[in-house]
């Protein structure tokens, strides 16, 4: 899928075109205006600030019983910012540490409160997002839908790119909120798991 987009524009024509300062503003607000929604929506429904909220959904699909050192890339925060998240996770009774991998490390698993209060969260951003979309018909979500896989798989490549020259992009992992059953990932249609695997073969990442 995504292969197809990259073969009718290359990296060079996008990086060729003209800027346009009101695209870019109006992309901005939209933006704003999106995350805005979403962390509000995440408080409503799991009475988390957006950190916790992420951390919670990130444990569901992303990282289940990882680490939190890898909870703590996932999520973009320090060890001991995530060791925080997670204190104040288990403190709720929405999460449990279990000895993990060695003697250092602690898995964290989500309970079935926790499991449940994640995809409320979840829910509860995607219903934020549909209600943006209502401002669309159904063709022009039609069209919408390629130009958002094209701008995931730009995004995530800029990402790998940072992280390969040994940066940390902003945020942490940019699926760390998202529901992979509703974007393909298993079935191969996801455009940011597509990119890594496309990223990864061209370019080994650095560990």
């Amino acid at each position: 899928m995504i292969g197809s987009y990259n073969a009718r524009y290359t990296r060079s024509q996008v990086v060729k075109r003209p800027r346009d300062p009101r695209l870019a503003n109006l992309l901005g607000a939209l933006s704003t205006g999106i995350s805005d929604g979403m962390y509000e929506s995440a408080a409503v429904a799991a009475g988390l600030d957006g950190v916790a909220s992420a951390a919670l959904v990130a444990l569901l699909d992303f990282v289940p019983s990882g680490s939190v050192r890898t909870l703590s890339q996932v999520v973009g925060l320090t060890h001991s910012g995530a060791v925080r998240v997670v204190d104040r996770l288990v403190a709720e009774g929405l999460a449990t540490r279990a000895p993990g991998g060695d003697a250092r490390s602690r898995s964290i698993t989500l309970t079935a409160p926790g499991v449940k209060v994640a995809r409320q969260v979840r829910g509860a951003r995607e219903r934020v997002i549909s209600g943006f979309l209502e401002h669309l018909s159904a063709t022009e979500r039609a069209a919408l839908t390629p130009l958002c896989e094209r701008l995931v798989a730009g995004i995530t490549e800029q990402r790998l790119e940072k992280r390969n020259a040994g940066e940390t992009p902003a945020g942490g992992a940019l699926c760390r909120m998202c529901d992979f059953g509703a974007c393909g990932r298993e079935i191969g249609s996801c455009p940011a798991a597509e990119t890594v695997a496309k990223f990864t073969v061209r370019k080994p990442r650095r560990t």
